[in-house]
């Protein structure tokens, strides 16, 4: 490796440590102009690059060896699948069972198994409904109004629904008199 390469892998790396123990950009910048000369005008841009290209390289490497492990990983279980095939054969229910295990373990390793979608509903839903079905009668048409905006202003962003049906409310103002002196 080129001189140069070094030094600015040296530089990386410091200015990545030096993250890590909580430095801004801008004191990053100033330590490395004092611990490398080369590097007069050294910014915190400059620092803040350093800090993303070393973290991009660590995490293709990381990727790499993770793809390694999986490889790895299923030779170890295509070799014990093997060792069990007499028994499987035989129709032995411990080694079905074992090879079982296995391919359940290689699918998991792979990712091959569709996600499982898991939906959780509690109590907290009717109780937010009732919550706000109170707030509707207790506070002005305007502040309902600020509210119902909000409320849908989180549900577009997060798809999520805060309650049920209450949610497509239809909000009416409340007549009010006008109260005059001398009627």
């Amino acid at each position: 490796m080129p001189p140069r390469e070094i030094a600015l892998k040296k530089r990386r790396e410091q200015a990545v440590k030096l993250r890590c123990k909580g430095l801004s950009y801008l004191e990053i910048a100033q330590v490395i102009k004092a611990e490398f000369s080369d590097y007069p005008s050294y910014s915190e841009t400059n620092a803040h690059n350093d800090i993303k290209i070393s973290l991009k390289e660590s995490a293709e490497l990381l990727s790499e060896e993770i793809d390694e492990i999986r490889q790895l990983e299923c030779s170890r279980l295509d070799q014990w699948l093997l060792k069990l095939q007499a028994g499987i054969n035989k129709g032995d229910p411990k080694s079905i069972n074992t090879a079982l295990a296995i391919q359940e373990r290689r699918a998991k390793l792979l990712g091959l198994d569709a996600p499982i979608e898991i939906k959780v509903q509690t109590q907290v839903r009717g109780q937010i409904s009732e919550f706000l079905l109170g707030l509707k009668q207790n506070v002005s048409f305007q502040a309902w109004q600020e509210i119902r905006a909000y409320i849908q202003g989180y549900q577009a962003q997060t798809g999520n629904e805060l309650a049920t049906e209450e949610n497509n409310y239809q909000v009416t103002a409340i007549p009010t008199r006008a109260i005059s002196g001398g009627d």
